[in-house]
């Protein structure tokens, strides 16, 4: 049955007949994975089947005066487009998303170690993680652009294969704005427009990392390791399953780095009797 932000209150108030410990709400299943590695063992997690749902259903039990209930979303683009994420029981990551977080952690080399190979890594002129943000950043540049200007556009449309070229470091950013815009209505749409505005966006001054994608992050990084930089082992490695093997070579310190671990915590000292990580984790608050 698909979730929805009612349905997801509804299952809220259930579990909080009976359990009595705190309860995570998350995006969806990938992220609920995410945390089993992480959270208390009387700690519940709830995929939510996507963000609004996630907020929706958090706003409106909390409004019923729920206690022990935690929300972790990821921002996107709210912070450029200067919407507020955070709020009491609401916290966000400090990049876009779950996968930017995984991408620049640590895990990132971890997964390297198994799948890249040391000579090519050597050959490569700077970083992987320097080669697949440029390769991600126009995409990124142009899902800002489709939010702040309300273009709705589809990016499930995305061939990476036609577009990222590893050789080059590059996309054919004309080629990317045709196919997010194939089969769009509106008239005010213009394909040169676009690929002009996220040509200017990425030459500016603004930080890459602020409009950037995960997914698109990771997708860039199995183009990389397919043509550049993999061994003959890593094969065809979809970035479906890089995410996986990110998530799972995240650990604890990991975690902390990123400043969620010590959100975690200041919500758990505001809201005592609940636990999401478990008591020997290794952080504390200052």
């Amino acid at each position: 049955m698909r979730i929805t932000g009612a349905s997801l209150a509804a299952e809220v108030h259930f579990h909080r007949q009976t359990h009595e410990g705190a309860i995570l709400l998350v995006e969806g299943d990938t992220d609920r994975r995410f945390f089993l590695d992480f959270v208390d063992k009387h700690c519940m997690i709830l995929p939510a089947g996507g963000k609004k749902n996630a907020m929706f259903a958090f706003e409106s039990v909390a409004a019923d005066g729920v206690t022990g209930l935690l929300c972790v979303v990821d921002p996107d683009h709210d912070r450029l487009l200067g919407v507020s994420v955070e709020g009491p029981g609401v916290l966000a990551w400090a990049g876009n998303d779950l996968e930017v977080e995984l991408v620049r952690s640590p895990a990132l080399d971890r997964v390297l170690r198994e799948a890249a190979s040391p000579k090519k890594l050597q050959q490569l002129e700077g970083t992987v993680i320097g080669l697949i943000l440029r390769m991600a950043s126009p995409i990124g540049a142009l899902r800002y652009l489709s939010a702040v200007r309300g273009l709705g556009l589809k990016f499930e449309s995305i061939k990476y294969e036609r577009v990222l070229d590893p050789r080059t470091c590059g996309v054919n950013v004309e080629r990317l704005v045709q196919q997010v815009t194939s089969g769009l209505r509106d008239p005010t749409v213009h394909t040169g427009d676009l690929v002009a505005a996220i040509e200017q966006l990425l030459e500016s001054d603004r930080d890459p990392w602020g409009f950037v994608c995960g997914h698109d992050l990771t997708e860039a990084l199995s183009t990389a390791l397919r043509r550049r930089v993999g061994t003959h082992n890593s094969g065809d490695l979809p970035a479906a399953r890089i995410e996986s093997e990110l998530r799972m070579a995240f650990i604890d310190r990991d975690l902390v780095s990123t400043g969620m671990a010590h959100k975690i915590r200041q919500w758990e000292s505001n809201n005592p009797g609940y636990r999401v990580l478990p008591s020997g984790f290794p952080i504390a608050l200052e």
